[in-house]
């Protein structure tokens, strides 16, 4: 922060995750633009909680997981297993899907 030209507190931001802001709050634009560029997540929420807005740098969590995904499946192995959990999970959804189906059919008479 700096007063009259001159710096008279300075504070570290790489060890926050995110900034919360709740009710009728506002934020100086230095500040928006410092969190953005260091991927500070900032997330503006009602006195209740409600979301009403968030901003979040260039370096999302999204893309971080997608790159350690495509990492993952450079490794045979590691697909392999991805491959036959996705598989193991797309028959189980399917499994319930027909139990569900045959318990809400009426009963059929021979």
């Amino acid at each position: 922060m700096e007063i009259d030209g001159r710096v008279a507190r300075r504070s570290l931001g790489h060890p926050l995750g995110q900034i919360l802001l709740f009710g009728k709050t506002s934020t100086p634009s230095n500040l928006r633009h410092f969190a953005s560029q260091l991927g500070i997540l900032m997330v503006w929420l009602s006195y209740s909680g409600k979301l009403m807005g968030r901003v979040e740098g260039p370096h999302s969590r999204k893309a971080l997981i997608g790159r350690a995904q495509h990492r993952a499946l450079a490794n045979s192995e590691a697909a392999l297993l991805v491959a036959q959990a996705i598989a193991l999970a797309k028959i189980a959804s399917q499994r319930s899907i027909l139990r569900h189906d045959v318990r809400d059919q009426p009963p059929r008479s021979v």
